[in-house]
């Protein structure tokens, strides 16, 4: 009895020490202190001429997207395996629909900055348009930008324990996406190439919408439930079930990958802006 009690505290102390310092695949807190990314409030300043032109950017190509990215805990910043990780609903409540929101979020960031942008009907309920903004013929545009998403990486770092140790354990509390578009072009009416390339951009927001409903009880209730499962092989899945995580996930207004996506759209602006400004 006295040799089961011993074993169970220092399983239990081993997970402590595993959860708030962490032990394999972690990333060290490598990005933990990078500001948060802030999108430029003043208008771009651009020439005349590219403020003239209209422009058709036409929905990026997603049929090769790669998709990446997990929940980090503890001061360590560990990726978090499936038993201490999201659950599939939670996976697609973040990760849905990425693909669609970096291509039309690039596109808006033109509109936002007063741009003169051909939008097709087909694409136009994406962009929450108004009936005059919507256009029929792309054709008529003095340039037309496409490309490809190639990746899409968003990563969520957790805040640690609640109640009465808030914070604990805390991984940053914060969450990022770095995206890659690739073959990029600016062409004009004339189909020569104003700008070709591949565009990678980063952001960050802080306060991760992915929260560990635990407190300092249930981590040492659920340590206490799977010592008492570990009564040999036949009940291990059980013990392992016992110390499943339990989280949830606040509202998004706002994630990072529009914010990269956004800035993808800025530095293509800029880019495009510094040719027209030359010729």
């Amino acid at each position: 009895m006295y040799h089961s009690n011993k074993i169970s505290q220092l399983f239990f102390y081993l997970f402590i020490i595993l959860y708030l310092s962490g032990c394999a695949a972690a990333k060290m807190g490598v990005t933990r202190s990078h500001p948060q990314t802030v999108l430029p409030a003043s208008p771009i300043v651009l020439s005349e001429k590219s403020r003239s032109v209209e422009i058709t950017v036409e929905p990026f190509d997603v049929s090769r997207t790669s998709i990446s990215g997990g929940h980090y805990e503890g001061l360590l910043q560990v990726r978090q395996p499936w038993i201490f990780g999201l659950s599939d609903y939670q996976k697609a409540a973040l990760y849905g629909d990425l693909k669609n929101v970096v291509r039309y979020a690039f596109i808006d960031e033109f509109i936002r900055r007063g741009l003169k942008v051909i939008v097709l009907p087909e694409h136009s309920d994406k962009l929450n348009l108004p009936e005059a903004k919507i256009q029929k013929n792309a054709e008529m545009a003095d340039l037309k930008i496409s490309g490809a998403i190639s990746s899409i990486e968003l990563n969520t770092y957790g805040r640690g324990l609640r109640g009465a140790f808030e914070g604990l354990g805390s991984s940053g509390n914060y969450w990022e996406s770095e995206i890659v578009l690739s073959d990029v072009m600016v062409v004009d009416r004339k189909q020569t190439i104003i700008w070709k390339g591949d565009v990678r951009q980063y952001g960050k927001l802080l306060n991760s919408p992915v929260k560990l409903d635990w407190t300092m009880f249930t981590l040492l209730s659920k340590s206490l439930q799977m010592s008492s499962a570990m009564g040999g092989p036949a009940n291990l899945m059980g013990a392992v079930m016992s110390m499943s995580a339990d989280y949830y996930i606040e509202k998004i207004n706002k994630n990072p990958v529009e914010i990269a996506a956004r800035l993808a759209a800025i530095e293509i602006i800029r880019k495009m802006d510094n040719f027209l400004a030359g010729h």
